[in-house]
């Protein structure tokens, strides 16, 4: 892709490297720790100028006593935002270990998925698919006024399966002191597991109904209770600018 067709593409994105997203953890009523999402710096994959995301996610002093989190996601797509190259995972969660690294091969419309130190496997995928944490910025691309879903190839590593979010309704809601206008999303994805749960369990996300599409809320609800997730920051970090740009 051009120089101007990647400037073309990315100019229209909700996002750009430096946003930074906290937002307070809550069980129930109680605090329960905080999540960030960031863009981070532009990489380079084979020569090609990439996104990458990040999620982390640690529990608070409280919880950390009873089951302690410290959780990172990292995610690697094209300017474009038309597949995902590299998705990295490692889960610190209680007792509970896991790291996993999803490499896509679009020569070969495949992905290596290596789990600790077991030997890869590969799996077939469909073009345009999405790691989990690239998916929902692909969502933000593309979510606009007279939708009812967005659907798109995704994987974990595991499966690879087709995606769809639907997008219930535009209203207001309110998170902390604040209230948005903003669109009320249900992932419908329950094969890949970063969103597998309970068969009764619920996954909710409103994103404000503004040009930058920013997750204010993402409520799931499970047997045990309410986990939300609240917006409480917005920020833009400079970024260092890289060699070449």
């Amino acid at each position: 892709m051009s120089s101007q067709k990647i400037l073309a593409a990315e100019a229209v994105h909700p996002f750009i490297p430096g946003e930074k997203l906290t937002f307070d953890l809550k069980w129930g009523s109680i605090g329960a720790g905080k999540a960030v999402l960031r863009v981070l710096p532009h990489k380079t994959f084979d020569d090609r100028k990439v996104y990458h995301f990040e999620l982390t996610a640690r529990s608070g002093k409280t919880i950390d006593r009873i089951f302690k989190i410290r959780d990172r996601m990292d995610s690697y797509a094209d300017i474009a935002m038309n597949h995902s190259l590299l998705y990295r995972e490692k889960i610190r969660e209680g007792g509970y270990r896991k790291d996993r690294v999803v490499t896509f091969d679009w020569e070969k419309n495949e992905v290596a998925y290596v789990s600790g130190s077991k030997a890869p496997r590969h799996i077939p995928v469909m073009p345009g698919t999405f790691d989990p944490l690239s998916a929902f910025y692909y969502v933000r691309v593309n979510l606009k006024a007279g939708l009812s879903k967005i659907e798109r190839p995704i994987t974990d590593g595991k499966k690879n399966v087709i995606g769809r979010v639907d997008i219930l309704r535009r209203a207001k809601v309110n998170v902390g002191k604040r209230t948005y206008d903003a669109y009320e999303l249900e992932p419908i994805m329950a094969d890949v597991e970063l969103f597998s749960a309970d068969k009764d369990s619920e996954i909710r996300i409103w994103v404000s109904a503004d040009e930058r599409r920013l997750p204010v809320l993402i409520q799931s609800r499970i047997k045990w209770g309410v986990f939300r997730a609240e917006l409480r920051r917005v920020e833009y970090v400079p970024m260092p600018v890289q060699p070449g740009e």
